[in-house]
């Protein structure tokens, strides 16, 4: 697919990524502190950004992505009878949370060519729960005094097991490319 969108225009590829990661993020857990939402959004962005996503900008991939969310949940909202003030005090958090998310990614991988999976990991966790953090800190009903503990444990737990899910599947896709060019590099030889 890397080689399919080589040529192609960047405004695409911001938009092919915002709009993958805006229909991931309708796939969700709900019912933690005040309707925060664990999405498998957040998987599939790191993904798509050192892959497709690799020679444009974290922040434009991240603001984009984010605008693309809140207004699909917004919709979505809206045409079940809600109302747009309503929408965008529920939806606002999000656009933080993914606009930290590529200000953080910017900040921790400055450079996405030359970046180890060891350290990758540490920038994808700190990500995710960073703006995890910073979501719920500006989400009024999410975080009250007795349960910031609580809060702040399951947010470090999620924020591991969908850093290890991302992780994994990148080192993955880099061995499988890895194999491919051996293979290509073999029959040339031949």
């Amino acid at each position: 697919m890397k080689k399919l969108l080589k040529n192609t225009n960047p405004n695409y590829i911001v938009a092919i990524i915002s709009v993958l990661v805006a229909l991931f993020s309708q796939f969700y857990f709900a019912g933690f502190a005040g309707g925060f939402r664990i999405s498998a959004a957040v998987i599939i962005l790191p993904l798509l950004i050192m892959t497709i996503g690799e020679d444009i900008s974290t922040v434009r991939i991240c603001f984009f992505t984010a605008l693309s969310i809140f207004f699909l949940r917004s919709f979505l909202f809206i045409i079940q009878g809600g109302s747009a003030g309503e929408a965008f005090y529920l939806y606002m958090p999000n656009l933080c949370f993914y606009i930290s998310y590529g200000v953080i990614f910017a900040i921790l991988c400055q450079n996405k060519h030359t970046v180890t999976y060891s350290k990758m990991f540490g920038v994808l966790y700190c990500c995710d729960f960073m703006s995890n953090i910073f979501e719920i800190c500006v989400t009024p009903s999410a975080l009250s005094p007795e349960n910031v503990v609580t809060t702040i444990s399951v947010l470090a737990g999620v924020a591991l097991v969908r850093t290890a899910i991302t992780w994994t599947i990148l080192v993955g896709e880099k061995q499988y490319r890895t194999l491919l060019q051996k293979e290509e590099h073999e029959k040339r030889y031949q």
